[in-house]
């Protein structure tokens, strides 16, 4: 019956991959559900093209999930890359959450901001910056 199937894989895909605030066994239960069309909610009871469908989904969260975290580390390397520029101590958490925690700025720790928020802190980042560089204008 668990031919062509690898539960191992099944599994392993599980512990990599967000799950929506669910245990890992709540998470199967529902996945295998939703593939059956309720007709169980046992791996083992998966007809073989079932559980294809299954890994499939699974490993389709996990890019989904890889690339938005990889995503989400440029979006922060390009922050704290512009914080630099302005002259934040980016070697030190403190002065970083400190000047990410101004409402004008993010309003949050600089760990806690999503990627639309790394977006947008970089927008005002860059703002700063230009103000900063920009010469100062020719009395009249």
């Amino acid at each position: 019956m668990t031919e062509n199937r690898n539960f191992a894989r099944f599994w392993h895909l599980l512990s990599i991959i967000p799950l929506g605030g669910l245990t890992p066994q709540e998470f199967k239960q529902q996945i295998v559900s939703e593939f059956t069309a309720g007709r169980t909610d046992s791996l083992r009871q998966t007809t073989p093209a079932e559980f294809r469908d299954i890994i499939t989904r699974l490993e389709a969260l996990y890019d989904r999930a890889r690339d938005s975290r990889h995503a989400l580390r440029r979006a922060r390397s390009q922050s704290l890359h512009l914080l630099q520029q302005i002259g934040v101590d980016t070697h030190s958490w403190p002065d970083i959450n400190r000047f990410c925690l101004s409402p004008r700025i993010a309003g949050a720790e600089f760990g806690e901001l999503s990627f639309q928020q790394q977006l947008d802190l970089a927008k005002r980042l860059r703002m700063i910056l230009k103000k900063q560089t920009a010469p100062a204008p020719l009395p009249p």
